[in-house]
């Protein structure tokens, strides 16, 4: 009876944590789609040269995937992968096509403006 209930308490957990992996990776696959959905003539910007959002959601993808297990939530993703150049620290950027620049971190928690 007492290995039974173990058993289910475990299978319990495993379930929840699988939920919780699950809701975060759908997250993160609506934040890059809606990076990827930007107004037209938007660009982003990475280490002072500026892709278009194709380009920008394919190169985090690559970092997402190198990632590996380090990246569990969406905030991690946030942080780790879609706010800076790992390489020089420089925040990522969108400049929309009034001009308006703000960090890819704001924008991904929905702060536009």
């Amino acid at each position: 009876m007492k290995n039974g209930f173990i058993l289910f308490v475990l299978i319990l957990l495993s379930s929840v944590f699988i939920y919780a992996a699950d809701d975060s990776s759908g997250e993160i696959e609506r934040l890059l789609q809606a990076m990827k959905s930007i107004p037209t003539g938007s660009v982003f910007i990475r280490n002072g040269k500026e892709y278009n959002p194709k380009e920008a959601v394919e190169h985090l993808r690559g970092k997402l995937a190198r990632a590996g297990d380090r990246v569990k939530t969406t905030e991690d993703f946030i942080e780790r992968i879609a706010s800076r150049s790992s390489i020089s620290g420089k925040d990522y950027l969108i400049k929309f096509p009034d001009g308006t620049t703000i960090t890819t971190s704001r924008f991904l928690r929905g702060n536009t403006k």
